[in-house]
């Protein structure tokens, strides 16, 4: 299957909540085209199929392969938060400082109304 048939397929199955597949389909992907977006999909993906320890990996591969992936320090962020609170706030205030837009302050906002 070509890669961007793949891709495609990808955001079906997301959508559709098949992540097992997600995760075939990305290492594949990840496979031929180590970089950060693909990378950091597999950190969601394996978020979503409860496994942090490589979610973890996936999203700080992420970032070492693009420290200008907000989006990896979001996450990161987020699957940290409920383990060390101060790599959280810093993840978070790493990814505004790449893309300081309104939805993402507001997404800091709400993530800190949370952790009271």
């Amino acid at each position: 299957m070509q890669l961007d048939k793949i891709y495609k397929k990808i955001i079906i199955d997301f959508q559709k909540g098949n992540f097992k597949q997600n995760y075939y389909d990305l290492i594949k992907k990840y496979k031929t085209n180590k970089n950060s977006d693909i990378a950091n999909k597999l950190g969601v993906v394996f978020t979503k199929l409860n496994k942090q320890i490589f979610a973890d990996y996936f999203f700080k591969k992420s970032i070492e392969l693009d420290e200008r992936n907000y989006k990896a320090y979001f996450n990161l962020a987020n699957l940290n938060k409920l383990i060390d609170i101060n790599e959280a706030k810093k993840n978070i205030n790493k990814a505004l400082e790449i893309k300081p837009t309104v939805e993402e302050r507001i997404l800091k906002s709400y993530f800190l109304i949370n952790e009271y």
